[in-house]
């Protein structure tokens, strides 16, 4: 009898999991134990109620099976409804395949008026012609508020526009532009990422500095320090991007930079930004971002690169160049020396350095 029980108990283990395909093994272990106590559970009370009740092993078996069935029928219906679901809630949001203005489509288009969208928009996002799109908008008495809501943002995006013209010096075509909207913004770096690096020191795309103000040695200000942080962002805005790491030490070895002359974050960050921008210029400020990070009890600072893409419409191949006038005096050359640094094999070089040309004098 034991031997029997413990076989349709296996079975049934075995043709649950089969049949499932999440593959939810603890779920399925649990049905089948409540639907065996389900069962013995009525046995135990027809038992009670009949004094000449009994059930031979063959009939409890029986009654197992029937109601392993009826589970499995259940299941399958339980799929069967959830693809259903899942297959309609595709066909209702695949406007290409739908004709006219159902339902879904009505909604969607509300949702894009919010939401900014343009009829250029609206028309790829729909499958209908733009002229169909007004005349529903018309239709629906939603053309103004349409209108309103373009007008709107027409405003935001143009005060945008206006303030990184004016903070990063370039000339960005409006029509190109778009403000980035807070809720999709990237999050930013936090210590975790910082660990991640650290960890992958090895990397190429990687350079690590003790400090960016103070030598590490005589704890003083030196231009030379600094001069290490701005070539690697050079290089690597003139590469395929990377990442600098301030506050750590060979190996990415966690130092901070309590020894950095570091009186606040922003004081720091603000520091380091306003090297960066008059060594680098205004609008290599596009394409690197530094971000402090408090990474236990250390404050570390990360500075994000990306590869330089200047507006190449005159076909002229613009590159980064950094003019730090104090690193130039103290290395014998000129004061407005402009130096091209370059990755090659993991490493920070400068090209061969150009005399700047003396202007003719009057004669």
């Amino acid at each position: 009898m034991l031997e029997a029980l413990i076989t349709i108990v296996i079975a049934s283990l075995t043709l649950w999991v089969l049949l499932d395909e999440d593959i939810r093994f603890y779920g399925t272990v649990i049905e089948v134990l409540v639907t065996l106590m389900t069962v013995s559970l009525v046995v135990w009370a027809m038992s009670l109620t009949q004094e000449d009740f009994s059930l031979s092993m063959i009939e409890y078996s029986e009654m197992l099976i029937i109601v392993a069935t009826v589970f499995i029928v259940i299941r399958f219906l339980r799929k069967y409804i959830s693809k259903s679901k899942q297959l309609d809630q595709y066909l209702e949001n695949d406007f290409s395949i739908q004709e006219g203005w159902s339902s879904g489509k009505l909604k969607a288009l509300e949702n894009g008026i919010n939401a900014g969208h343009d009829l250029e928009r609206l028309s790829k996002t729909l499958h209908h012609s733009e002229a169909s799109i007004r005349g529903k908008l018309v239709s629906m008495k939603l053309y103004d508020q349409y209108l309103e809501r373009q007008v709107d943002l027409g405003e935001v995006k143009f005060e945008a526009w206006r303030k990184l013209r004016r903070k990063i010096g370039k000339v960005v075509p409006i029509r190109d532009f778009e403000p980035i909207d807070p809720e999709h913004e990237a999050l930013p770096p936090d210590w975790k990422m910082v660990q991640s690096l650290s960890e992958n020191w090895f990397d190429p795309r990687l350079e690590f500095c003790e400090t960016f103000y103070t030598s590490p040695v005589s704890k003083l200000a030196d231009p030379r320090v600094q001069h290490e942080v701005v070539k690697h962002v050079a290089a690597f805005l003139n590469a395929a991007g990377g990442h600098v790491l301030i506050g750590f030490g060979k190996q990415g070895k966690l130092l901070g930079l309590l020894d950095d002359d570091i009186r606040t974050m922003h004081h720091y960050q603000h520091r380091l930004d306003e090297t960066l921008r008059k060594t680098l210029g205004s609008k290599a400020a596009l394409y690197y971002k530094t971000h402090m990070i408090r990474w236990g009890s250390e404050d570390v600072c990360l500075i994000a690169c990306e590869k330089a893409d200047f507006d190449n419409s005159d076909n002229v191949d613009y590159e980064v160049s950094c003019v730090h006038q104090k690193y130039n005096e103290m290395m014998g050359f000129e004061k407005r020396q402009k130096l091209v640094y370059r990755r090659l094999n993991a490493q920070t070089l400068h090209d061969p350095v150009t005399p700047i040309a003396q202007k003719p004098t009057g004669g």
